[in-house]
């Protein structure tokens, strides 16, 4: 009698003097020996580069042994392919691209597997436009930018998602899994936008990640798989780390001032002199090339990002003056020729003395001797 394969189920009861293990039950599957083979696996469509090397399998089983094999393109028996995986070493157009099906046959009879289709072409390459993005969480949305090369023949797509990092889901962007789709002959860039949350909390700079996975059939992977994702505070001020220093200039020569501002979003600056703006000038440094004599005076500076309105500039002003004339008086020292040349200019001189000098002593006389007649 001719039927399908059937299963049972063997299980351990009633166990004494022992411990159960993890597994206590197994399935049987009870096979025909009067039918044909049954095809388990079936072989699977494929898209191949020219030049490169490809497999079709089938898997099958039956209650009578041994299984032959016979593979087809199209109608057309392959010579040689009679084992359970057909291979191509070099994959030619001309040669290898149609349908495929294989004949699973034993005693019983014969069965044949569905049809799978082998494209010989280049595949696409699906991948990220850049490894890197950044966005401010006010932004509201972030757009990351895919390309597709290699070929354009046939349809493709690929998943982009979303993994946590110090930024997480959903209290700093909203994750999900994004399909994004070419259709054949369509090679324009495309889009996936990323809500981001904007809140009230002053936070350092966060990061995530995008990556691409589920590529379809016809592509691989291009060289940008995945974007590391800096989202950027919007909450907190520019700080300054490098106060300006008053400087003493001298005309004529080229003098600057600058000032350093950290700052998680873009600044701008803006220069003043005497509390009057300075028009253009609005980098970090502020140059003198040279200084003149109406460069004097103090100067200060604003640094300031997008969000004025949520929090104060930072500023800081520093002055520029001319080089002020000596007060000391000109020093006396002794003529050169009384020095020897090497202390010529080293020696400092002899102190003059003050009007509070004591006189200069007078010498005592010297006492009479007094001595004896000559005899």
């Amino acid at each position: 009698m001719v039927e399908n394969s059937e299963t049972a189920t063997l299980t351990l009861t009633g166990i004494t003097g022992a411990s159960a293990s993890s597994t206590t039950s197994t399935t049987i599957t009870i096979l025909d020996g009067d039918s044909p083979p049954q095809i388990l696996t079936p072989p699977q469509t494929l898209f191949v580069p020219p030049g490169s090397s490809f497999s079709l399998s089938v898997g099958a089983t039956s209650g009578t042994l041994p299984l032959s094999y016979q593979w087809y393109l199209g109608t057309n028996p392959i010579s040689g392919a009679t084992s359970a995986t057909y291979t191509v070493t070099a994959a030619d157009v001309a040669l290898h691209q149609g349908n495929y099906s294989v004949v699973v046959t034993n005693s019983n009879g014969s069965t044949t597997s569905s049809t799978a289709t082998v494209t010989v072409k280049n595949p696409a390459i699906l991948t990220f436009t850049s490894a890197t993005a950044s966005a401010i969480e006010n932004d509201g949305t972030l757009t990351l930018t895919l390309q597709r090369g290699g070929s354009d023949v046939g349809a493709v797509s690929v998943d982009v998602a979303l993994t946590n990092g110090t930024a997480t889901s959903p209290s700093d962007f909203t994750s999900s899994t994004t399909t994004v789709s070419w259709p054949n002959g369509d090679t324009a860039n495309k889009t996936v936008s990323i809500p981001l949350t904007n809140d009230a909390i002053a936070e350092p700079a966060k990061n995530f990640q995008a990556l691409l996975s589920n590529y379809s059939l016809d592509a691989i992977p291009g060289g940008v798989t995945a974007v590391e994702i800096t989202l950027l505070d919007d909450d907190a001020g520019p700080t300054i780390t490098q106060p300006l220093v008053a400087r003493r200039a001298v005309t004529g020569w080229n003098s600057s001032l600058s000032i350093g501002v950290q700052s998680q979003t873009t600044v701008t600056h803006q220069w003043f002199k005497n509390g009057v703006l300075i028009p253009g000038a609005n980098t970090n440094t502020l140059n003198f090339t040279p200084v003149s004599l109406t460069d004097y005076g103090i100067y200060s500076v604003e640094a300031t990002t997008p969000m004025t309105t949520m929090f104060p500039t930072s500023s800081s002003s520093s002055s520029v003056s001319p080089p002020q004339p000596s007060t000391q008086p000109p020093r006396h020292r002794r003529p050169p020729h009384l020095v020897p040349r090497s202390q010529a200019h080293s020696i400092p001189p002899k102190p003059i003395a003050s009007s509070k000098s004591k006189p200069p002593r007078t010498p005592k006389a010297s006492p009479s001797i007094s001595r004896p007649p000559l005899t």
